[in-house]
């Protein structure tokens, strides 16, 4: 009998001990893990050349649906902190610039005529909103300029004239008045960029009428010279207004990737291979990954559809850092919360190494510009459901993890 009592008093302990092991369920409810973003689809406007049955032509907005993710924090490792710099409820913008002094941001932003205008806020989040073009016509790409006598320009691309051909202009920064035309090319003209050296040449994209891709080109600040460099678009100087970087599109995959060159159009070097899949495999796993998505987290999704992996674009809109070492960008490359791919800002060596992830958010995030000291990066995103302008703060890049290409 004692060692029956024994070897129940045994057994008494271990469920005892089971039982204090198995926390009660209020505690079990405090380790369950953080519940999944909330996605939602939202609307972004580009812009496209129709023609009417009689053959006449015009600049529409057309509309493509993007996804923004909820709540807007910042996961990534490689940035300290993500701030948001303004709060524009309700507004779409796109095409951001910084003044070389750093303290305004301009950028294009649809008013309710549904025009694209250039606007600009302080850099610092304060003060209201400064309107830079009144125009009935659509004013985007907006970047500054500085001329000899040290005057600040914004340049800009615009149709106006009522042309369906964009041309560049240029207006005071200071004085929003008494524009001026610079290109007057028979293709369609974009993405200005000054040279930083005081009355320096720009740089241009310019795309022929039925022409497959567009070209780099650059021209003087008065309108002269303008001269072809390479095929490519959306061109930037780097610091020193020596090399360029610019995007041009893979002929196989159809993806962008980065390049550069000098000035003069020699010493061409690609430093971004966006590889993305097989077209076919893209359809395929698309769908997979669509299915899974929806069986996964359709209660926490608000009807967000699986993005096609034939719409990706590459790697877009670079810019290079105050040093002259490295080079920001947008791309696509990277994979949100349920495996699709959406636009995070990344950065990579102007050599093609050290290619890093700086957001990881599963919203739209794109237009990355420096701040002059170079701590910090400005990006347009939709994260949180509103579009507006963030700032990262890059200053920890020296400990950076590198992701590598996802």
């Amino acid at each position: 009998m004692k060692r029956l009592f024994g070897v129940l008093g045994v057994l008494a302990m271990v469920f005892l001990v089971a039982g204090c092991a198995t926390p009660p369920k209020e505690q079990q409810a405090q380790v369950k893990k953080e519940p999944p973003p909330r996605f939602k689809e939202m609307k972004k406007h580009e812009l496209v050349v129709e023609s009417s049955p009689t053959g006449e032509k015009k600049v529409v907005l057309k509309e493509e649906t993007v996804v923004a993710e909820e709540p807007a924090v910042e996961r990534s490792p490689n940035v300290r902190a993500v701030s948001r710099v303004t709060n524009l409820e309700g507004q779409e913008i796109r095409d951001l610039a910084i003044s070389p002094d750093g303290r305004f941001l301009t950028f294009a932003m649809l008013n309710p005529q549904k025009v694209w205008n250039i606007y600009s806020v302080s850099s610092k989040g304060v003060g209201g909103i400064i309107r830079n073009t009144d125009s009935n016509y659509h004013t985007i790409n907006p970047s500054f300029g500085t001329d000899a006598a040290g005057n600040v320009y914004i340049y800009y691309a615009s149709n106006r004239m009522d042309d369906p051909r964009f041309h560049i202009w240029r207006v005071n920064s200071g004085r929003p008045f008494g524009v001026t035309r610079i290109t007057w090319g028979r293709s369609s003209e974009s993405y200005p960029y000054a040279s930083p050296l005081p009355g320096g040449p720009v740089l241009y994209s310019s795309k022929l009428e039925g022409a497959r891709d567009s070209q780099v080109w650059m021209v003087n600040a008065d309108g002269t010279l303008p001269t072809q460099l390479r095929d490519g678009d959306q061109p930037s100087f780097s610091p020193d207004g020596e090399w360029v970087v610019f995007v041009r599109k893979d002929q196989t995959t159809h993806l962008y990737n980065l390049w550069i060159m000098k000035k003069d159009g020699s010493n061409l070097s690609q430093i971004t291979f966006h590889s993305g899949m097989g077209r076919a495999a893209k359809k395929s796993a698309s769908n997979a990954k669509g299915s899974a998505s929806n069986a996964k987290g359709k209660a926490q999704t608000e009807a967000v559809s699986s993005k096609d992996y034939s719409n990706m674009v590459g790697d877009v809109h670079p810019k290079w850092s105050p040093d002259g070492t490295r080079i920001v960008f947008a791309s696509d490359r990277g994979r949100d919360y349920y495996g699709r791919h959406n636009m995070d800002i990344w950065m990579i060596n102007c050599d093609g190494s050290n290619l890093t992830q700086l957001t990881t958010n599963g919203s739209d995030d794109d237009y990355p510009v420096w701040d002059p000291s170079g701590n910090y990066v400005y990006f347009i995103s939709n994260r949180g459901f509103e579009w507006n302008i963030w700032r990262l703060d890059v200053g920890s890049l020296g400990n950076m993890e590198q992701p590598g290409n996802k």
